[in-house]
């Protein structure tokens, strides 16, 4: 079988002994139909496309899709070369990414710091350690060992504690790497209010506090550590305690091998009762929408008489609670006492948006609760959001100028985003600017400044990526060009 790729027709597939041609498209599960590279083993066929890769396992006749999401460096693919074992080279518009195969497959960018992150080139030799790159500066040289070990670690505990009482922590480690780390030392600071009690693996040294624990690859290994709280402490002192590790194998990602949890004292002879409020992303009019409250006490004390207190602009009117409020003219409800760090179910309001309101404004909620009890913080017993109103049943256009974006670096990443928007696409109606939202602007003006900075290409593309996602989150249909 001969493997084609096109410039906008996708991949065709030309069978010898039968006489026939395939084809296969985006309807098909091609991210592109343009393809750039092509690369065929006895299992799979890689493909390169402008918007990520796509891999044909030829005896089950699927197609999968990888993009920046699952760890390639970049979605444009300039090349595409096969390693030894499985692992495949992927050279990109920023720089390349290395695939290896396995129960835990793993994504490796490498980077070349001395010239062009473009890739169009590359020639692994065989140990997959070597690897030769071809950029738009010249060649480079890279040692890139395959097996690597990557632990994630958490450390969790509660989030308050009384003064003299025991607090748990739950150190756990997630090898999704593809070696084995035994003897990972794993260490615990504690500050000096904490005192440690015991745990369930036994420590290999007590000052400083660390054990020495094997990290295979797969599930996490997790262990519980009681500390004391000391009895002085005053209400209100927050500790931060950090769990980090030494790995005694290859293991290049650091950033995620250390967590910290954060500990609050409370004071026994006072109650907290605290509001969060969540709300939809816009305000459709004449719609239903759904605020969410969550009341919670987090003192030591039980709080009597806990009361919660919706206010609305005249705009919303309420509609109906997952829990039908005590006052329904005034918007109370009475949640009576709550007990030491008693979490209500979350109460679900749905309010209508009124079918005149202004476009383009922002309408404030507040959620305020109260308590008869003394409390230790007051300043978490009112909650605001303000939500902003769109137009009925908006059709909309994103718009990014094109010369913003034509021969800068980074520029193929975002136009990826937009252009698969596209797909999807009949539009009319309303017109978003992309660069008149304020985040979006902020990114490009930093951009601008330093055309070539990819870290600022990508703040770009999130920004605009955050200002789709308020739309569509809005609107499920929602179409774009």
């Amino acid at each position: 079988r001969v493997w084609i790729g096109t410039a906008g027709a996708g991949v065709a597939r030309f069978d010898y002994n039968a006489n026939t041609w395939q084809t296969f498209q985006t309807a098909d599960g091609l991210l592109s139909d343009f393809v750039n590279a092509m690369a065929v083993t006895n299992q799979y066929v890689w493909v390169g496309t402008i918007f990520g890769v796509n891999r044909y396992d030829i005896a089950n006749g699927v197609w999968d899709s990888f993009t920046t999401a699952d760890g390639l460096s970049d979605n444009n693919i300039e090349t595409i070369e096969l390693g030894n074992d499985g692992v495949v080279w992927f050279g990109t518009s920023s720089q390349a990414t290395r695939y290896t195969p396995g129960g835990h497959p793993e994504w490796e960018v490498f980077t070349n710091t001395t010239g062009s992150p473009f890739v169009q080139a590359i020639a692994a030799l065989a140990d997959n350690e070597t690897v030769w790159f071809g950029s738009g500066t010249g060649a480079f040289q890279i040692s890139a060992p395959p097996q690597q070990a990557d632990i994630v670690t958490t450390l969790s505990s509660e989030s308050i504690a009384l003064p003299g009482a025991a607090v748990t922590y739950t150190i756990s480690l997630l090898n999704q790497g593809l070696l084995d780390a035994p003897g990972t030392v794993v260490a615990l600071d504690l500050p000096p209010q904490l005192t440690y009690q015991d745990a369930e693996l036994v420590p290999a040294n007590m000052s400083p506090l660390f054990w020495l624990v094997d990290v295979p690859v797969g599930p996490a290994v997790s262990f519980v550590v009681t500390a004391e709280l000391t009895a002085s402490i005053d209400a209100g002192t927050s500790l931060t305690s950090t769990a980090s590790l030494f790995v005694t194998v290859p293991e290049p990602f650091k950033s995620n091998n250390t967590d910290e949890a954060v500990l609050v004292s409370r004071d026994p002879d006072r109650a907290d009762v605290r509001v969060a409020l969540a709300g939809p992303p816009v305000l459709p009019p004449d719609t239903a929408v759904v605020y969410t409250v969550q009341l919670d006490n987090n003192g030591g004390l039980a709080a009597a008489d806990s009361q919660l207190v919706l206010n609305l602009p005249p705009e919303l009117t309420f509609q109906s609670a997952s829990v039908p409020p005590s006052d329904a003219e005034n918007l109370v409800w009475d949640y009576g006492t709550l007990g030491i760090r008693d979490v209500p179910a979350p109460l679900e309001i749905t309010v209508r948006v009124s079918d005149g309101v202004t476009a383009g404004v922002r309408l404030p909620v507040s959620a305020a609760a109260s308590t008869s009890t003394a409390e230790s913080d007051m300043l978490n017993n009112t909650a605001v959001i303000s939500v902003a109103t769109t137009l009925e049943n908006a059709q909309t256009l994103i718009l990014v100028a094109p010369e913003r974006l034509t021969g800068r670096y980074g520029a193929s990443t975002i136009l990826d985003d937009l252009y698969r928007l596209a797909e999807h696409a009949l539009v009319q109606g309303v017109v978003v600017d992309v660069l008149a939202d304020t985040a979006v602007r902020t990114a490009f003006t930093a951009w601008d400044a330093d055309p070539a900075n990819i870290s600022k290409a990508n703040t770009v593309a999130s920004a605009i990526k955050v200002l789709i996602d308020q739309y569509t989150i809005a609107y499920p249909d929602l179409q774009y060009l």
